[in-house]
């Protein structure tokens, strides 16, 4: 009777790990091939008094955010480190539409040579234009928790316009003269609350934290070969759109 028992219950326990670990992983099939064409890169989003996720409660004014997970990545009190590895000037474009009575966003264009002199104030389109340093990063904090970090994008515009300059300035000229890579120095990304003759604001800074550590600059490399070499690469844009309607930034005329 002893024997039998324990046979079976060893027949149950068979059963049941090989189901739950998975007996051959092969079984499972490869892999789909996924390249960038299938993600999204997600912002890292300023919350404004206005923003929608602060009138529905879903986050606070001054905080960071993850736009795809809203994740809280920041605040006024608690600095974001951040690792710039690619700069990319656009032009955020918005439009307004008479039947709505509001902006909606239209397109984001790359800046070159053939558009960096382009008007504010399209007026015969009815197009605004904002001026945009965007910067590809990525998260130390998640580059040590899981071994390799997803990139974000942090984007300077409007009132926060000048301190993208001085965080392409530090990528390009500051690490260049120190021997570092653009991605060569880690960086706080600070959260100040201001306000002017529009209303008030949170505006985005930077400062120089540390050098970035070997594991941390081949990952930033590996992202940066990625990003130069895949121009079907796509971003979360609905931030936005969301920007737009609100219509409460200047257009970063500096």
């Amino acid at each position: 009777m002893g024997t039998k028992k324990k046979e079976v219950t060893k027949k149950q326990n068979t059963g049941v790990t090989g189901i739950t670990e998975g007996a051959n992983l092969d079984d499972w099939g490869q892999a789909p091939q996924v390249s960038s064409r299938d993600t999204i890169i997600p912002r890292v989003m300023l919350m404004q008094l206005m923003s929608k996720q602060v009138a529905d409660d879903q986050a606070a004014y001054g905080e960071l955010r993850d736009s795809l997970t809203m994740e809280k990545l920041g605040s006024a009190t608690e600095p974001l480190e951040i690792i710039p590895f690619h700069f990319a000037p656009v032009w955020i474009e918005k439009q307004y539409n008479k039947d709505e009575d509001e902006y909606k966003y239209l397109r984001t264009v790359a800046i070159d040579s053939s558009n960096d002199n382009l008007p504010f104030e399209d007026e015969e389109h009815g197009i605004s234009r904002i001026r945009t340093l965007q910067f590809f990063v990525i998260l130390p904090s998640v580059l040590s928790a899981e071994g390799n970090a997803l990139p974000k994008i942090v984007s300077f515009r409007s009132t926060s316009l000048r301190n993208g300059r001085k965080l392409s300035t530090q990528m390009y000229m500051t690490n260049r003269a120190a021997g570092l890579p653009p991605a060569g120095m880690v960086m706080k990304l600070t959260v100040k609350k201001t306000e002017n003759d529009k209303g008030k604001f949170a505006v985005m800074d930077v400062e120089p934290s540390r050098k970035a550590t070997d594991i941390e600059l081949a990952e930033a490399f590996k992202w940066f070969k990625a990003v130069k070499s895949d121009v079907s690469i796509k971003t979360d844009d609905r931030d936005l759109d969301a920007d737009a309607k609100e219509n409460t930034e200047d257009t970063g005329k500096f």
